[in-house]
């Protein structure tokens, strides 16, 4: 199933499971939010990048334990 037709509570479930990350579906959306701004122009700058994917890491190393 593709993410960005998921919905919060499928997305919540799966992280719970561990059969999503928290890095994936936060590189997923980063990638989509780039694509789209081709288009609709909405972000000046993506420089929180590699910020918000180290706190994602974080968050996934929180649900290992």
């Amino acid at each position: 199933m593709i993410l960005s037709n998921m919905t919060i509570s499928k997305l919540s479930s799966r992280l719970d499971e561990g059969s999503l990350k928290s890095v994936d579906l936060t590189r997923h959306y980063l990638e989509k939010a780039k694509r789209m701004n081709k288009v609709i122009n909405a972000y000046i700058q993506f420089d929180l990048e590699e910020c918000l994917l180290e706190q994602a890491c974080k968050v996934d190393k929180r649900r290992e334990v």
